[in-house]
């Protein structure tokens, strides 16, 4: 791990998702979707479901000692709409992809630098498997939306997904020197 995802400075680390995670992540969740409707698609409220993915390639918390703080992975694949805009925009192959996904952080933790160093972290992660980091997002997400533009990921455009039978507009995005 580098200096520049440790955390340490601001009182947290990173480290791989264990099993033993699973109880704290579905508790963030369930705060974070209260709060700011993320996920936009829950589908049968299954809060748990959205970190433990069957499509998980790899996955980290930030922890403050033994606490939880925050998430994020790194998918196979997400929504075929996402897969399609970013090939397109990247004349690349869905196989050439990695999607940093299931980022979130636990109300009471934000403002300290928890998404992005995990963001970052998922992102060096990504290009290290050999993949081009890409990731989507509801338009409605402003303060999500913002922090990938500061983090100087270039939205490659705007598509429409439906998910339990209800349509909402994404942003995809290809992390800095992709595009």
């Amino acid at each position: 791990m580098t200096a520049r995802h440790d955390g340490r400075m601001n009182g947290f680390g990173i480290r791989p998702r264990t099993d033993t995670d699973l109880d704290a992540c579905e508790r963030i969740v369930r705060a974070v979707h209260a709060l700011d409707r993320y996920p936009p698609y829950l589908p049968d409220g299954n809060y748990r479901g959205v970190v433990d993915t069957p499509d998980v390639l790899a996955a980290w918390v930030a922890v403050d000692g033994e606490q939880v703080l925050g998430h994020v992975a790194v998918h196979a694949t997400t929504m075929p709409e996402t897969i399609e805009l970013a090939t397109k925009s990247l004349g690349l192959s869905a196989e050439q992809l990695g999607v940093v996904a299931r980022l979130f952080v636990a109300p009471e933790a934000r403002r300290r630098g928890v998404a992005r160093t995990l963001l970052d972290h998922a992102t060096d992660e990504t290009r290290a498997r050999g993949l081009v980091p890409v990731l989507d997002t509801a338009l409605y997400l402003d303060a999500a939306n913002a922090l990938y533009e500061r983090a100087g990921w270039t939205r490659l455009g705007e598509t429409v997904v439906l998910a339990g039978g209800e349509t909402f507009g994404i942003y995809v995005y290809a992390a800095p020197g992709a595009a």
